[in-house]
């Protein structure tokens, strides 16, 4: 098994080295909500709680690792999921707690078709890590790579439509 993936950008001609990863800063609910729920609510590196209308959501940001057929390292996603309040709670107090907790996956990804509300476990790591998330195993694209991984051209292809948008 080869250990570094690298690429040409068919884009940009550069190398890029390492297996390709990209995150997101908040839920995509987060970025829905209104100036005035923003306000009230919190955002951290690792949580969110979200209030929408006076009722909260509860979101930790987790790792999705996609296996890249030949490659050790995956392609990797910091993405978020939704999480009950008595688990979110429960993970606030004891984040290396075994779980797994049922969540809801909660940002689109691009070059998929749409990933909210993707059924997830969450899977809490010793301290120090994110957690990381198990998807429902479905038809969805995102899940059958999740589970069967995706080939070196299609890793390149979603990063270079994530490093510099669509091919025109």
């Amino acid at each position: 098994m080869a250990s570094l993936f690298s690429y040409h950008c068919a884009t940009c001609g550069k190398l890029h080295e390492g297996s390709p990863g990209f995150s997101f800063g908040a839920p995509d609910y987060y970025h829905m909500a209104s100036d005035v729920d923003k306000a009230a609510s919190q955002l951290t590196d690792d949580t969110c709680v979200l209030s929408q209308l006076g009722e909260l959501h509860y979101f930790v940001r987790v790792c999705l690792d996609i296996p890249i057929h030949g490659f050790q390292d995956p392609f990797s996603w910091g993405v978020w999921a939704s999480m009950s309040k008595k688990s979110f709670s429960t993970y606030q107090r004891r984040p290396t707690r075994p779980g797994p907790y049922f969540g809801w996956f909660s940002n689109n990804l691009p070059c998929y078709p749409e990933t909210l509300e993707i059924k997830t476990q969450i899977h809490p790591r010793r301290k120090g890590l994110r957690p990381w998330i198990e998807l429902e195993p479905t038809q969805h694209p995102l899940a059958v790579d999740y589970y069967q991984g995706i080939s070196p051209e299609r890793a390149r292809e979603i990063a270079e439509m994530i490093q510099h948008g669509p091919p025109s």
